[in-house]
């Protein structure tokens, strides 16, 4: 194991403990409080009103941004979730929280209904989860899988990449490898942080 892995590693680890020292309920309140920061600042959502926007289904101790789901469609928006296949997150549309199911680690994915298939150039937007971000240049450093950077880093992909996160996970010097991906902007409960 590199010492580059090895941090991240031990960061990971660090990370995780801090948010399992939270109250579920504190968690719940910050969430709701996040989803009140997306939502008092439309000025991220597609310009043309019909975009796609991709939320996640978030693992316990990420941020919960499923409440936004109606409001996006309320705003004219197209919502679509990540399935996983393999190694693989593919976008599928979803028009009803019933298209959702449980998937790998519980974590809600799309049904992926015939004709939902999304292709990675039709996000418009993806609210992204991870472990840190940089405070000062809104790196991210996930899991380890790899499956957001694989999306950004794909050559179709052109839309604005949000951080999603709890300010305890805004940290500063997130380590970065050559494939991991910055945000264009990071929010907290506490507010918007932008790098772009």
């Amino acid at each position: 194991m590199s010492s580059q892995s090895q941090t991240k590693t031990d960061l990971r680890r660090w990370i995780n403990a801090q948010i399992r020292e939270v109250p579920k309920e504190q968690r719940a309140l910050w969430s709701h409080q996040v989803q009140e920061v997306l939502m008092g600042n439309p000025a991220w959502l597609p310009k043309d009103g019909g975009g796609v926007v991709a939320i996640f289904g978030g693992m316990k101790l990420e941020v919960d941004v499923m409440p936004l789901f109606s409001w996006l469609q309320e705003k004219g928006c197209e919502v679509a979730l990540f399935a996983l296949d393999g190694d693989l997150m593919t976008p599928w549309r979803v028009r009803l929280h019933g298209d959702l199911q449980s998937g790998v680690m519980g974590v809600l994915e799309p049904l992926r209904e015939e004709g939902g298939r999304l292709e990675i150039a039709d996000l418009q937007v993806v609210l992204t989860p991870g472990l840190a971000f940089d405070r000062e240049s809104g790196m991210r450093m996930g899991r380890g899988k790899g499956h957001y950077d694989r999306i950004f880093g794909d050559p179709g992909f052109r839309g604005l990449k949000i951080g999603v996160a709890f300010e305890l996970q805004l940290i500063t010097g997130v380590p970065s490898e050559p494939h991991d991906r910055a945000m264009d902007h990071v929010v907290t409960q506490n507010g918007w942080q932008s790098f772009k």
